[in-house]
């Protein structure tokens, strides 16, 4: 007696049932036991085919209220949860067009989504509900993004022209020369601050050569 016999013993079944199971191989058994047949890809799935044979001989009470159901490859397998039934939280979407606002608002017309004039009073009901809070999520990430940028430009100034408070007038950019405008890019006293061993220098050297393309006196160290 091999192991495919004395699993075909264990089963419960009457004697003319395991008399007419193959006792070739296991894949075989349960192939036999599958009366959906299925023709599953990896022969290591077979015995998920006569998953349900094989409940109905040992416990038929647990399939009682759909305790079975079948994946997408069809492998039979328990339910062991309910289905998940989740609400949309997107918010409500802006209209872009201020025309077409403004005119509705003026004739007092509330104008639906199309999504939610598919659904029915009570549906509408639990969707808004849902799709309120996901109003107030898209308000506070904006205030955040607004904060951050607001900090950032704030620590920002400090290195732009004037610090960032006075107003350059346009008249002055145009009629610059494009060396002084590369001079304020990159100031003199930047290179003697940086403590870079290599950037410091560069910053240097390009200064002096910006002062004599214009002919200005190099400026010394530390000048500016």
């Amino acid at each position: 007696m091999n192991k495919i016999t004395k699993y075909i013993d264990a089963l419960p079944l009457s004697e003319a049932e395991k008399a007419a199971l193959p006792d070739t191989s296991l894949q075989a058994v349960h192939e036999a036991l599958d009366a959906d047949h299925h023709a599953f890809v990896r022969e290591d799935d077979s015995p998920l085919g006569s998953v349900k044979s094989r409940l109905e001989h040992s416990w038929p009470d647990s399939l009682a209220g759909n305790q079975l159901i079948k994946d997408d490859e069809g492998r039979t397998q328990l339910n062991a949860m309910p289905k998940a039934k989740r609400s949309s939280m997107f918010p409500d979407p802006w209209r872009t067009n201020p025309v077409g606002r403004f005119w509705d608002r003026l004739r007092g017309r509330d104008v639906t989504p199309r999504y939610l004039s598919r659904l029915t009073k009570e549906e509408q009901e639990s969707e808004q509900k849902w799709r309120t809070v996901g109003t107030i999520r898209r308000y506070i990430l904006l205030l955040l993004t607004l904060a951050q940028t607001v900090v950032a430009t704030w620590y920002m100034k400090t290195i732009l022209p004037y610090q960032g408070w006075a107003l350059i007038n346009p008249a002055d950019m145009v009629g610059q020369n494009l060396w002084i405008s590369f001079m304020q890019l990159l100031p003199l006293h930047a290179a003697n601050r940086d403590p870079d061993p290599f950037r410091g220098p560069f910053l240097l050297g390009f200064g002096r050569f910006l002062d004599r393309a214009d002919g200005l006196p190099a400026a010394a160290d530390g000048a500016r």
